[in-house]
């Protein structure tokens, strides 16, 4: 089992697909897995958030970044709803549903005075929407854990740039 977290600036669900799709490709390439998302060696959760887009202070200057957001708060914009996990996507399709079901519900709950609860979700595929699964009372349920005995593997965008193929030299 691998568990890749990456930093949340992703803002389309389009945006989160094609990173996922990146991560598959990689995880192809070094030989880690075959990567088939329907035959499971490949599985999604995904975090979903909304905020407004206005006023975008930077949280850790203002001192608010431990509000929810963990160790990667300082990227969330300033008025970032509670994060909700959806669990188990097996598809890009899935991807892209799942998100933008999640932030419209979310969007909506803003607008009705009833904000989203920190919670896990499920994507049920045959009515397109997200339900709930279980709450989460306690920020810290969705905190990343490292590892004490692996640091992390940070890759550079010169490592992670896609592969250009090369030809062999003629002979």
């Amino acid at each position: 089992l691998i568990e890749i977290v990456m930093d949340p600036d992703l803002r389309t669900a389009h945006q989160a697909a094609s990173a996922v799709a990146t991560v598959q490709e990689i995880l192809r390439h070094v030989g880690t897995c075959g990567g088939k998302m329907e035959e499971g060696q490949l599985r999604v959760d995904l975090n979903v958030s909304v905020a407004e887009m206005h006023g975008r202070e930077d949280r850790k200057a203002r001192g608010d970044g431990s509000k929810d957001g963990g160790m990667y708060s300082h990227a969330l914009p300033p008025n970032a709803g509670l994060r909700t996990e959806v669990k188990n996507l097996n598809s890009f399709r899935q991807i892209v549903q799942a998100t933008e079901y999640e932030a419209l519900r979310q969007v909506r709950a803003v607008l009705d005075g009833n904000p989203s609860v920190q919670e896990t979700r499920t994507f049920d595929v045959r009515t397109g929407r997200t339900v709930r699964m279980r709450n989460k009372e306690e920020a810290e349920d969705y905190r990343f854990m490292p590892e004490p005995d692996l640091p992390p593997l940070v890759l550079d965008r010169e490592v992670s740039a896609p592969a250009t193929p090369r030809r062999a030299p003629p002979s």
